[in-house]
């Protein structure tokens, strides 16, 4: 850390080999801090140095649209030239990932037919010099196309049998008599088009994808970017598995489009599953994000799930029509890793905690799923009756006894978002849902502090549409200023939960403002992607935020819608309710 004492306007330009076309930076008169994460040099402003999620990160995201141009490798590493620029191969099918090293950079052209390999990353960048696998645009911002059905394996691994028909590209652990679970470490993938890895489609001449695969399956890895890449038409847009433990995954500036499996609420656009040992330089990310509707017919999240630690979901589009983000148990090794690596406090403040904050969430709900709820912190597989299980079990190792439940013993934290819910003809929708998932109300209650936020619910006028703010259990603060605009709601919304406003499981603190519009720029274009729900001039989201928890991270960023080419701006002030100003 460097601290930096300016008494005359200065320009700073930052550049880094893992941002493209980083902007630059104009400070003025003020004591500033300059950060790096390993990644990024920022100017924060003011400084916040250790607070939770990292300095705070002052430069814009860039989205999935901009021109990109070839890199030159770091280090020891080495350049290739992958269909066009040097053309050291013409295609992917001829690149052996196994050979690359700590500062490789594969430059991926942009070409009129999509590339169709399989591909097995098993080497590792380091801190200093990452290997990219970078996406060359043409030049109107097309990207490079990966289409995995159809794809062909490159290079077979041993443990082929196991991830193959799970991933068209997989980071695992090393080949062939490599050690099981030494990680696949410092990988950027960025500037990419990949889709086609489903379960109605085929690999290496007619294997099928088993359901659940996804464009990058992340089995055994750390220290993984991606950024400015679009993921569509797969089951699981990404997949961080927790058969191994992951650690610090930041997603940030992609695209993610009608993915999921019709009939099946197990595949999302993001099943993000990874743990942090840095949680102030690297924690889990995802930021400046679009997570468009899944595809017709899919029953699960279009935006994230996951079951990891240190988790900051910020500055995101998300679209979705039952529920929108899911924060629950850890599963599989990460329950005995976090019991072994943590103590009971960090536990509670890096596990259980979660910050989400600057996002713009919209629900359509269609018909027949009787009640919604878009937010969802706590877990998904204990039961309540007959046994009281909502335990970690015999199989969790350090965990075994303890408490699944996310949200329980500190909050998580949601501040800064701007919600528009439109609930159809659907008897009830929940702000959030506490409980046990879909086993019902929780034993071990859970938390969440609602501040500065933006909420516009608009029923049917044929139905009687009732507002809740959690479904059976949990505690909610409602703190700072927050907004929530009404129409066609049952008289008396919102209520306490289920039960409206008999929940002897449910504790309300405080009051959202109730107004009659929010004014919202736009929420009638026929295509969603034009959705955009900055506050018009009168709103009452205007000026009307409050003081913040303390110790919650800064918000210093606001999505760019994606018809603009998403990522996410600079704010300039957070006087204002919601994710925008």
């Amino acid at each position: 850390m460097i601290k930096l004492f300016i008494s005359l306007l200065l320009t700073l330009s930052v550049s880094s080999l893992a941002v493209v076309n980083a902007p630059s930076l104009t400070v003025t008169s003020v004591e500033y801090i300059l950060c790096n994460d390993g990644n990024y040099w920022t100017i924060a402003c003011p400084a916040a140095i250790g607070e939770p999620g990292g300095p705070p990160m002052a430069d814009a995201i860039t989205g999935w649209t901009n021109v990109t141009t070839a890199l030159d490798a770091t280090g020891s590493g080495t350049r290739i030239d992958v269909g066009g620029g040097n053309n050291d191969h013409a295609d992917l099918s001829t690149l052996d990932p196994g050979t690359f090293t700590p500062g490789t950079v594969v430059n991926l052209f942009h070409r009129a037919n999509p590339y169709t390999s399989k591909l097995a990353f098993v080497t590792d960048g380091t801190e200093a010099d990452p290997i990219i696998i970078n996406g060359v645009t043409d030049a109107n911002g097309n990207r490079p196309e990966i289409d995995c059905d159809g794809a062909t394996t490159v290079q077979s691994q041993d443990w082929s049998i196991y991830l193959d028909d799970l991933g068209c590209w997989t980071l695992a652990y090393s080949r062939d008599g490599g050690t099981y679970n030494d990680k696949t470490e410092w990988y950027t993938f960025q500037n990419l088009e990949m889709y086609g890895a489903n379960s109605s489609n085929t690999y290496d001449g007619g294997l099928p994808y088993t359901q659940g695969t996804s464009t990058i399956r992340l089995q055994d890895a750390a220290h993984i970017v991606f950024q400015g890449n679009i993921f569509t038409d797969n089951d699981n847009g990404l997949f961080v598995s927790s058969a191994n433990v992951a650690e610090h995954i930041q997603i940030r500036g992609n695209y993610f489009n009608n993915n999921g499996v019709v009939g099946s609420f197990l595949e999302h656009g993001l099943y993000l599953q990874a743990v942090s040992t840095d949680p102030v330089n690297w924690p889990n990310v995802v930021e400046g994000n679009y997570f468009g509707p899944l595809r017709s017919g899919a029953l699960g999240l279009s935006g994230v799930k996951q079951r990891g630690t240190d988790l900051h979901i910020r500055y995101n589009t998300i679209v979705c029509f039952q529920r929108c983000i899911d924060i629950v148990e850890a599963q599989d090794e990460l329950p005995d890793w976090i019991y072994t690596n943590f103590t009971a406090q960090q536990i509670i403040d890096r596990y259980r905690t979660s910050y989400i904050y600057g996002n713009q969430i919209i629900i359509d709900t269609p018909s027949g799923y009787f009640s919604t709820y878009p937010i969802h912190v706590g877990m998904d597989t204990g039961q309540v009756f007959p046994n009281d299980d909502q335990v970690f079990d015999a199989n969790a190792g350090s965990a075994v006894g303890n408490p699944m439940a996310r949200g329980y013993q500190s909050p998580v934290y949601f501040y800064h978002n701007s919600f528009y819910i439109d609930v159809g003809t659907e008897w009830r929708q929940a702000l959030f849902d506490l409980d046990a998932g879909s086993s019902g109300a929780s034993t071990y209650i859970g938390s969440a502090v609602a501040s500065n936020n933006v909420w516009q619910v608009v029923g049917d006028v044929s139905a009687t549409n009732h507002l809740i703010y959690l479904q059976q259990t949990g505690n909610l603060t409602l703190s700072g200023g927050n907004l929530l605009s009404m129409t066609n709601m049952a008289a008396g919304s919102p209520f306490e939960g289920v039960d409206q406003n008999d929940d002897p499981d449910i504790t309300i603190t405080g009051a959202a403002t109730v107004t009659t519009d929010p004014l919202f720029t736009d929420v009638s274009n026929a295509n969603i992607e034009f959705w955009n729900l900055t506050p018009q001039v009168g709103s009452p989201a205007i000026g009307a935020a409050g003081a913040l928890p303390a110790g919650v991270p800064s918000v210093l960023l606001k999505p760019v819608p994606a018809h603009q080419g998403g990522g996410a701006s600079t704010r300039s002030t957070t006087n204002d309710l919601g994710a925008f100003e």
